[in-house]
């Protein structure tokens, strides 16, 4: 806890963490830790604090058409409503699935409503065939 502290954690956040089972304790008795401090920093100041995220999202709208899907954790989540609705307007064919159960980690906090969204989207996927990406 201390080490992750000593990169401006917060201990409610790092208690979610372990509740979350993104760090555990291993039958050696370390600690695993899914949490990256250092892609953190990579992704706050080379990432989030540009906006080449926007224009690359911007990009694919205008010159792809292959179903897009947003997948928004309802506790804890850095995707705040105004920046759903900015990539809506970017890309209004994107479609939303809110996890209001799940963390970040949608995948290990909303198992089961994930993995039933993800084979809805595999099954579609399957029997669409005007969602084949073209060569361009």
């Amino acid at each position: 806890k201390r080490a992750l502290r000593s990169f401006g954690y917060e201990n409610s956040r790092i208690d979610g963490w372990w509740a979350s089972r993104r760090i555990f304790a291993l039958p050696n008795g370390h600690v695993w830790s899914n949490v990256s401090p250092l892609a953190r920093n990579l992704a706050i100041n080379h990432v989030l604090a540009t906006n080449q995220a926007a224009l690359s999202f911007q990009s694919i709208s205008t010159k792809h058409r292959f179903p897009v899907h947003l997948l928004v954790a309802g506790k804890g989540s850095v995707c705040g409503e105004s920046s759903v609705a900015e990539m809506q307007t970017i890309m209004p064919r994107m479609k939303v699935e809110r996890y209001p159960s799940g963390y970040h980690s949608i995948h290990n906090t909303a198992m089961p409503h994930f993995l039933a969204h993800i084979k809805d989207v595999v099954d579609k996927a399957a029997s669409d065939t005007s969602a084949i990406v073209s060569d361009e």
